[in-house]
């Protein structure tokens, strides 16, 4: 039997070697934070256009913002992105991120810089007001869960992956277990210039950011 997953929400993973970007992980690191005002949820760093300082971490983001976008998607080449905004999260051990989205963005993506083991995964979750063969009300109990019947999809994190997924998918992350801290680099993303151009039934759109 066939079975097509029509109309997915796709998460782009890729492993990065960053090893040799020490010395630009290490500065990151050192960056100035403020802690969130939910207690236990980590902090982010005052500069939210950290990217812009370190430029080997900025290159392994744009390699997999393009190949996400144009190898991936399809989007064709005329179309631009933009980096909006890009922050260093720290959870210190116990602490994680509440469930959340990222607003006035399209795509958001995360590079893992120092991810010790058992230092929290990130979990991707359907709305319940977002159906498809099940409901937010009505979930059948299932033999095994899969990519077909699950509502929650969990990713492992490990240092030196990206990934890259849509702005209004709803994701948190779980607590740090370990003994050290865990670093994550975030980064939101919006296309612009001539996104749609039909001549044919007269569509167009243009998004410019500032």
């Amino acid at each position: 039997m066939n079975v097509f997953p029509l109309f997915s929400t796709p998460v782009t993973l890729s492993m990065n070697d960053i090893d040799m970007m020490f010395y630009e992980i290490e500065a990151i690191k050192r960056e100035s934070f403020h802690e969130h005002r939910i207690p236990l949820d980590g902090l982010s760093t005052d500069n939210r256009s950290v990217l812009l300082k370190y430029p080997n971490l900025l290159n392994v983001v744009h390699k997999h913002i393009k190949k996400s976008l144009y190898d991936e998607l399809k989007i064709v080449n005329d179309v631009r992105y933009k980096i909006l905004s890009s922050w260093l999260n720290r959870h210190p051990p116990k602490h994680s991120a509440r469930k959340h989205t990222h607003p006035n963005s399209m795509f958001t993506g995360v590079l893992y810089i120092d991810c010790p083991e058992n230092s929290g995964d990130i979990v991707f979750s359907m709305p319940f007001s977002t159906p498809t063969w099940t409901t937010g009300t009505i979930q059948p109990q299932v033999e095994e869960h899969n990519i077909l019947n699950s509502r929650d999809w969990i990713l492992s994190t490990q240092t030196g992956m990206c990934i890259l997924f849509p702005s209004h998918l709803e994701h948190h992350v779980t607590s740090n277990e370990s003994d050290q801290d865990r670093y994550a680099l975030g980064f939101n993303v919006m296309l612009e210039g001539d996104i749609a151009n039909n001549k044919e039934i007269g569509e167009f759109l243009s998004i410019k950011t500032l």
